[in-house]
């Protein structure tokens, strides 16, 4: 590189365990141009190869879609497309706590990001459906207007 000049570098790590603080270290040099500041570890302010972050992992993401259910089955067949503008919330597991609330995107997809590991339940709301249109009724799903 000229002298000056920037780049971006994009790593993945991969963390195992709980939420927590963690040092990112990293020294960058080239073969002619050693990091003359650099003591990675050493937690000196006055350096540029210390970073620290705070990790979620093990998180997940819960999403579906919601679709024009024409044979009735509860299953998205070809052809059958997604709802736009559909209200779907996430509550907790016993449904005494509205968790997020979001709509549908053009196909009809939704997504709840950075969800802790646990049990919850997905509501879509009846109001939000189009005039006529009702969900699908599937032996042991729940329903919400």
């Amino acid at each position: 590189m000229n002298p000056g000049a920037s780049t971006t570098l994009t790593y993945q790590a991969v963390i195992l365990g709980n939420a927590s603080l963690y040092d990112n270290y990293a020294e960058i040099s080239d073969s002619d141009q050693p990091d003359v500041d650099s003591t990675p570890g050493n937690h000196s302010s006055n350096e540029d190869d210390n970073d620290t972050i705070i990790i979620t992992p093990n998180s997940a993401v819960i999403g579906n879609s919601v679709w024009l259910d024409e044979d009735g089955d509860g299953y998205q067949d070809a052809g059958e497309a997604g709802i736009a503008n559909i209200t779907v919330e996430l509550w907790n597991a016993d449904h005494t706590s509205l968790l997020a609330s979001t709509t549908t995107d053009a196909n009809g997809s939704y997504i709840f990001k950075n969800i802790a590991p646990g049990t919850y339940q997905v509501d879509v709301l009846n109001s939000s459906l189009p005039t006529g249109l009702v969900q699908t009724q599937i032996p042991g799903a729940r329903v919400t207007s």
